[in-house]
């Protein structure tokens, strides 16, 4: 393939999906664009993408403000701003494929709902939910009838090596361990989650690109766990006990569990990464 233009390519997810495709030398071309390089919220600054553009170039949109640096209008705001855009880029930029990096928030945050499907209705219940809903929307309008030229990607909590920030994930919660803190969960931590880890995310966004693939898919982890599980397992990487503070709930816990079918049946000899694994990993690397 010719070129691969990565739009956030130094957030967690851009620098894996970097450095995977850089090593695999499946393009002829790797761009990467930060917010150091352009502006996606100023429509001025869309002219540098456009440059880059040709018929044979698939663009993955990583680049947003993620819930954990703000979740107000004035990200909402700014998230929708870079929509607004990519959306106008579409008009003018012709190119094979445009991946755009969602999340399951947009099937609510709060929302309870049995088990999650692609088809599952959706209800944006925060600012960022909704800046990812709308920005879906956006680019399914600017696609009609040319559908076969994106796809949306909604992951669950990825987790990993690289990981900057220290949310409550699993390479959260082992970095915060690592450098001497201790984490205090929400209740038992017993509510579940689909973790993914990067690597898993990363080798799935290349799948889909070799593949003649359009439309929503959901990524999960391949077996729902809780956070209680992920703690489990940092005293036998760590070698030692560590302490769980506790802080009563102001609500009922919400799981989020993921119905992977679509995704198994388009790859059905894809296997996932075990959390015990993909922790153990993240420790060495980490430590290297």
């Amino acid at each position: 393939m010719n070129k691969l233009i990565i739009l956030g390519h130094t957030g967690f997810l851009g620098r894996a999906l970097m450095s995977y495709f850089q090593r695999k030398n499946i393009f002829k071309t790797i761009v990467g664009l930060s917010s150091k390089d352009i502006d996606l919220t100023d429509s001025n600054q869309i002219s540098i993408i456009e440059d880059e553009c040709g018929r044979d170039s698939i663009i993955i949109m990583c680049a947003a403000i993620k819930s954990d640096e703000g979740n107000s209008l004035e990200t909402f705001q700014k998230n929708i701003r870079m929509a607004e855009n990519i959306s106008k880029l579409a008009e003018t930029c012709e190119i094979k494929k445009l991946i755009l990096i969602s999340s399951n928030a947009v099937y609510g945050v709060y929302k309870k709902n049995e088990i999650i499907s692609e088809n599952t209705p959706l209800s944006p219940d925060t600012y960022y939910s909704l800046s990812k809903f709308v920005t879906e929307k956006l680019l399914q309008m600017q696609y009609q009838g040319k559908d076969e030229n994106l796809v949306i990607l909604r992951p669950s909590t990825l987790y990993g090596p690289g990981e900057t920030i220290t949310p409550h994930t699993p390479s959260g919660f082992l970095n915060t361990y690592i450098n001497g803190g201790t984490i205090t969960l929400w209740g038992d931590g017993s509510e579940l989650r689909e973790f993914v880890f990067i690597d898993d995310m990363v080798r799935l966004v290349s799948k889909i690109i070799e593949i003649e693939f359009s439309g929503i898919l959901n990524i999960g982890g391949g077996q729902p766990r809780s956070y209680k599980d992920a703690l489990d397992i940092i005293p036998r990487i760590l070698d030692r006990k560590i302490e769980i503070n506790s802080k009563p709930r102001t609500a009922e816990p919400v799981n989020k569990i993921y119905d992977l079918s679509l995704i198994q049946n388009l790859f059905p000899d894809f296997q996932f990464t075990t959390l015990e694994k993909g922790m153990g990993l993240t420790y060495k690397r980490t430590i290297m």
